[in-house]
């Protein structure tokens, strides 16, 4: 890193870089995350990244236009194009923050708090074929509805292929305020359902 860069680290430096590894720590449980979040709190929480998202783009662009910012620094650094790191800026810290705090946040503080339990749900639809790769076997779910909160995945072929939609499944795992992780899961047959 470029010395004068290195002089000028403040206090506020310091601690945007400590808010920034600390997104980036969050990132990947977000985005590998298999929290089913009910839909009232991932909207707030999506309105909350979104918000975040509104403040640090603004104050990019605000700190853009100074002659020695360090994000002007580092964006006219860059080799091949500074205008392809700027839109690369403007489009990764959407995503990044929307991972970050609505699915990696959730996802962190319920590993710490979850209890057992199960939860009855119904098969919406799924993937339109078998896949053994990222999501294997993606069963969509009606009690869920938002952006990558509306699935579960581990369903075996031999199961993937009996499901159909209207079809209720027992999901054991663990709950907590934030959703419920399920770890197992059961097909219920319409005695089962009734009860």
């Amino acid at each position: 890193m470029d010395s004068s860069l290195e002089k000028r680290a403040t206090l506020k430096h310091k601690i945007y870089a400590c808010i920034a590894i600390g997104i980036a720590c969050l990132l990947p449980i977000g985005a590998s995350s298999e929290l089913l979040i009910s839909d009232e709190k991932a909207r707030f929480l999506a309105f909350t990244s979104i918000a975040l998202s509104i403040v640090l783009l603004t104050i990019l662009f605000i700190s853009l236009p100074r002659r020695k910012s360090t994000i002007r620094e580092i964006i006219e650094d860059q080799k091949k194009s500074p205008l392809l790191m700027g839109i690369a800026l403007t489009m990764g810290i959407p995503i990044t923050i929307y991972l970050s705090i609505a699915r990696g946040l959730p996802a962190t503080l319920h590993f710490f708090i979850s209890t057992h339990d199960s939860i009855d749900v119904t098969v919406s639809g799924k993937s339109s074929r078998y896949r053994e790769k990222h999501c294997k076997g993606r069963i969509l779910l009606s009690e869920y509805n938002s952006l990558m909160s509306n699935q579960i995945c581990g369903v075996t072929k031999k199961s993937w292929e009996d499901l159909k939609p209207g079809d209720k499944l027992r999901l054991y795992g663990r709950r907590s305020f934030f959703g419920f992780n399920h770890i197992n899961y059961t097909k219920l047959t319409d005695t089962e359902v009734s009860i």
